[in-house]
């Protein structure tokens, strides 16, 4: 409790200002370009330089020197005190040059999938406001060439409900970055993952284990009130940084949505590359257990 009150107690230093600029227009585009180009295309040096960037792997939380005592005890803390170091990993096979420049090529030519190009304005106007958040980083669609590894996947959209304050439903159009989608080779970035290398995704389940929780709690407290509490990660994938790597391999283009042609570089945790969810899993099933951890310490 003493590790908790330290780290509920710790201030963080205001952010300075990214090297990068962080808006949906060419001009942007071709100035981060420039400083691309002056970092001999290093991007996660550029992620690491400064300390207190919101750019670099793990600003959105406290820092691992302060979490340490606190979660150094819990078997996935390693996995997810690496994640918040150096960003993000995805385990991928690798693949061959051509084959990958080939692919980037369709690509680009291709652009998105019909269903997103008919919301075109809106879509690009949810991608402006990602940029503006420090969430994607806009370049010119030719200068993915350049980019080591650079793999690009079509923008599509997804239907779902949603509900308002009155617990009416609501119809919701969602962007989804399209990483299973396959050009020539027939590799995209999900086929090439690793499964081996990935922590199983435990809150996917969440509902199968409540019911067995709630019928355990039953057989014990026959007459007792059984509550269950819910709360929401804003924004959660979006809170955990690539590394440089994963972030090139994870390239989308505004092309067909609205007249601007923009290549986007997701600097953070993407809806739609399968080892997402088990990453944010290590920090999710981390929270979930100090949390239940705390209701029973005594202090």
């Amino acid at each position: 409790m003493a590790a908790i009150k330290d780290a509920l107690a710790w201030h963080p230093l205001p952010w300075s200002k990214p090297v990068f600029k962080f808006k949906l227009t060419e001009l942007a585009a071709r100035t981060n370009l420039e400083i691309l180009e002056s970092y001999n295309y290093d991007l996660q040096a550029i992620l690491l330089e400064d300390a207190h960037s919101p750019l670099r792997p793990g600003s959105e939380f406290r820092p691992t020197a302060i979490l340490d005592p606190v979660l150094q005890g819990h078997p996935l803390w390693p996995r997810a005190k690496k994640t918040l170091m150096h960003g993000a990993h995805l385990p991928l096979e690798p693949i061959e040059e051509e084959p990958r420049l080939q692919d980037l090529l369709e690509a680009i030519e291709f652009g998105n999938h019909k269903f997103a190009t008919k919301d075109g304005p809106e879509l690009l106007s949810i991608f402006g406001k990602e940029v503006e958040k420090g969430w994607q980083l806009t370049l010119p669609i030719s200068a993915l060439q350049h980019l080591p590894g650079a793999v690009v996947g079509p923008v599509g959209i997804v239907s779902q409900d949603s509900i308002d304050a009155f617990g009416h439903r609501l119809p919701k159009d969602r962007p989804i970055h399209d990483q299973s989608f396959s050009f020539g080779s027939g590799q995209s970035l999900n086929n090439r993952v690793i499964g081996d290398e990935l922590t199983p995704c435990r809150y996917g389940f969440a509902l199968l284990r409540f019911l067995h929780k709630i019928a355990a709690l039953r057989a014990i407290y026959p007459a007792a009130r059984i509550l269950l509490s819910k709360f929401d990660f804003k924004s959660a994938y979006r809170r955990v940084h690539f590394r440089a790597k994963s972030a090139l391999q994870s390239c989308i283009t505004t092309k067909g949505l609205c007249g601007i042609d923009l290549a986007l570089i997701s600097l953070c945790t993407t809806f739609g590359g399968s080892p997402c969810p088990l990453i944010f899993s290590e920090i999710s099933e981390t929270v979930t257990d100090l949390t239940n951890a705390s209701i029973r310490c005594s202090d």
